[in-house]
């Protein structure tokens, strides 16, 4: 039989109960108290702690060890115990009691278990995890120092390096000597640096070389038509008797031919540049007097100190005489200005040639433009073309020519430069 049948026999059937029933026999039952400890060691598996049982009314209390489990403490944890388990401190040392209840034998079986030993091994974690994570980190920061200094500061170098090329800097270069795989990099580096200076040397040679040619062209080049015509006009005045324009013509003629037979492709000072066109200009405007006006102002300040490329405004001029007022029967005008700009602070002329040709249309303005910025179609005007390539590699920066309506209704046809002079030094025109 069971225990609790016993208990409950007891129970129902004390004969000190009176309740006037004829008792035949009791049975009494002794439990060993030893042996209740024995059983409650065993759930004290880890040799800490402790284990107790004890009644509802903590009459009866039986404990694996009193020394770890007094009554006193067992009463106040059955009396505070909630289902699960809860807290208790026994002897200044924190417990976790676990718990559980019988109302068969109204009964608490408690199981105490030492918090500090619990968590004695996770603390024994908690240091193996520290200890992991400080090596890691101890090994983590040189490493990054390592890859900071072998890997990222000559990456980063040869970025610099590159983006300072991308900038037109070609005096670039990685001097960094370290027995690596960037060593390699930087020294082909290096080499591709010099190869694009000297390839871009020899461009600038080729087109030095090409210009140069373009100039000993244009000035081997007279035009029969108009020397033709300005012999003849000299034969005239001579013929004519009227000498002093004779004498001014002659002067203009060899002003001009004495300029476009020099052999210099240098550079030419823009004051030089000027009167050779308005020695064009004067004896064109003779040539077609009462057709054509010209409007070419002496200029009072000297204009030495800027540069030009040789016969650069004198073919503007031709060309506006030649195109542009070519069916221009009278009141035809033709107006040549230097004027001055401020381009961040730098000195910048502006030289332009315009007219009043009526036979320049929107479109065939458009097609001038057009043709500027693509030279190389077959249809594009070479001399206009010429010109304009010349002054970008002179002037890059501040672009060729700039071809625009005319206030005048014609074409107009202008081009920028800069100098070292300041703008109080150069005429306005």
């Amino acid at each position: 039989f069971r225990i609790g049948e016993v208990v409950g026999h007891l129970r129902h059937e004390d004969p000190v109960a009176g309740d006037g029933r004829d008792v035949r026999y009791v049975i009494e039952l002794e439990l060993s108290s030893r042996s209740l400890k024995n059983s409650l060691s065993a759930l004290s598996t880890s040799g800490s702690g402790g284990a107790l049982l004890i009644s509802g009314d903590a009459s009866f209390f039986v404990a694996d060890d009193d020394s770890v489990v007094p009554r006193g403490v067992a009463e106040l944890a059955v009396a505070s115990s909630s289902p699960g388990g809860h807290t208790v401190r026994i002897g200044g040392e924190t417990y976790q009691s676990l718990q559980e209840y019988s109302s068969v034998l109204d009964m608490h079986l408690l199981r105490l278990l030492p918090i500090g030993r619990i968590v004695a091994p996770l603390r024994a974690y908690q240091i193996w995890t520290i200890s992991v994570t400080s090596l890691i980190v101890a090994l983590v920061g040189p490493f990054s120092w390592y890859a900071w200094a072998r890997i990222r500061r000559p990456l980063k170098l040869l970025v610099e390096s590159f983006s300072r090329m991308d900038q037109g800097d070609l005096s670039v270069r990685i001097d960094r000597r370290e027995p690596d795989e960037f060593d390699l990099l930087f020294q082909s580096f290096n080499r591709m640096i010099a190869s694009l200076r000297r390839l871009i040397d020899e461009v600038a040679e080729q087109r030095i070389a090409a210009q140069a040619a373009q100039i000993r062209q244009l000035q081997s080049q007279v035009n029969p038509h108009f020397l033709y015509n300005s012999y003849f006009m000299l034969h005239r005045l001579v013929k004519e008797q009227n000498w002093d324009l004779a004498t001014r013509f002659s002067r203009m003629m060899g002003t001009y031919f004495k300029y476009i037979t020099r052999s210099s492709t240098q550079p030419t000072p823009l004051s030089a540049e000027l009167e050779h066109a308005r020695s064009y200009a004067d004896i064109q405007a003779l040539r077609f007097a009462g057709r054509i006006e010209v409007d070419f102002p002496i200029f009072a300040q000297p204009l030495d100190a800027w540069q030009v490329p040789p016969m650069i405004v004198q073919p503007l001029i031709e060309n506006a005489i030649v195109h542009g007022l070519k069916d221009v029967q009278r009141c035809g005008k033709l107006a040549v200005a230097v004027s001055r700009l401020q381009d961040a602070g730098q000195a910048v002329l502006e030289i332009s040639v315009e007219d009043n040709g009526p036979s320049l249309s929107d479109t065939g303005l458009a097609d001038l433009q057009r043709w500027l910025s693509v030279p190389t179609q077959p249809d594009a005007p070479t001399g206009l073309s010429n010109i304009d390539r010349r002054l970008r590699y002179m002037y890059p920066a501040l672009g060729g020519l700039r071809l625009a309506r005319s206030a005048l209704g014609g074409l107009r046809v202008s081009f920028l430069i800069s100098g070292t002079v300041s703008p109080e030094d150069a005429h306005d025109g």
